[in-house]
């Protein structure tokens, strides 16, 4: 969720007297918006002409103001152009300083999207908290993200550390916020396909053997409209062998 939060002030008119405010040129721009994040906007208003604009840009502030939480944000642009091993989300809290991968990690049989289990700041990995689009996407039992998501379908990937909001109160570790992507009025889409076997690679230079592999993985996603500027749609499908 994201907001922008306004600032106005005015001197206030006596009892008897008469406050018009029309329309003047007015803006502030450099502003960006991203998911749990507060952007606030400052604007005033005089007695005469008085109108604001804000233009939201894709320059990230150097210093955040309003809020102590260390977190990092990760563009859809960023998503696509980090080597994330096997395009798995839950390797991308490996980069948070104080991230380590657990020693523990839950069977394969049990955790199919193999999720990685993640300490954070010396926390737990049951600590962690997923919420994709604000909804909550852990097991209660073996504290793993149910769905990972496809890469190609994240719009924007937050990973917060500590400080959180007072909402976040049940997290001690690591908060891991996904928004996914929705459909334009135009058709937009992704393929891809990753392949790893033995012909590829070349032979260990102690053993001179090359030991088999068989791995591909598989997908893509498709948006646009349904109806124009009202109602869109989004897929995405990611399979592996």
């Amino acid at each position: 969720m994201a907001q922008i939060c306004g600032a106005a002030l005015a001197t206030p008119p006596s009892r008897f007297e008469r406050l018009t405010v029309s329309k003047a040129p007015s803006s502030a721009g450099g502003y960006l918006l991203q998911v749990d994040a507060a952007t606030w906007v400052g604007a005033s208003l005089a007695v005469g002409k008085a109108s604001s604009t804000v233009s939201v840009t894709g320059e990230t502030p150097l210093l955040r103001t309003d809020r102590a939480e260390l977190s990092d944000t990760l563009s859809s642009h960023e998503l696509a152009s980090l080597p994330v091993l096997d395009r798995n989300m839950t390797n991308l809290m490996l980069v948070m300083p104080g991230a380590y991968q657990d020693s523990f990690q839950v069977a394969s049989s049990e955790n199919p999207q193999a999720g990685l289990q993640v300490d954070v700041n010396g926390s737990s990995f049951t600590a962690n908290a997923f919420l994709p689009d604000g909804t909550e996407n852990q097991n209660p039992l073996l504290a793993i993200a149910i769905i990972d998501p496809n890469m190609d379908s994240l719009q924007e990937l937050k990973v917060t550390t500590s400080n959180y909001d007072a909402e976040f109160g049940s997290v001690a570790g690591a908060l891991i916020q996904a928004t996914t992507k929705s459909g334009t009025n135009h058709l937009h889409g992704t393929a891809f396909e990753y392949v790893r076997n033995d012909i590829f690679n070349t032979a260990s230079p102690f053993t001179n053997t090359n030991p088999p592999i068989r791995w591909n993985q598989f997908g893509g996603s498709l948006g646009g409209p349904i109806i124009k500027n009202k109602l869109f749609v989004f897929g995405d499908y990611q399979g592996s062998r």
